[in-house]
């Protein structure tokens, strides 16, 4: 940032801790290096762990390209796995004093 420019990021007590313990400075103050490097690191975890998955879709598309009628699947996930855990929505003001 520029000279006499200043960033504030606001997060969830579960993110702030899950920076702290990825950066392994839990007693110091976060900055926006350390956000901007675990959102990366977290970017590249799950492109990675998506990789298998990508893969096996390209090879049954490549194998069903000429037979459409066999490239159906079964469905094998819930919406939990696709979406992950429910979102308890909260209001805004309450985020932001359990953040402080």
């Amino acid at each position: 940032l520029g000279v006499n420019q200043k960033l504030t990021a606001i997060a969830l007590p579960e993110v702030h801790l899950g920076i702290s313990q990825w950066a392994e400075n839990p007693d110091r103050d976060i900055n926006c290096s350390h956000v901007l490097k675990w959102a990366m690191s977290n970017t590249v975890n799950m492109s990675r762990s998506g990789l298998r998955e990508w893969g096996l879709n390209g090879v049954h598309f490549l194998t069903t390209m000429d037979a459409p009628e066999t490239s159906f699947l079964d469905e094998k996930m819930q919406l939990s796995e696709l979406y992950g855990p429910a979102l308890i929505p909260r209001p805004d003001h309450v985020v932001v004093h359990h953040s402080i």
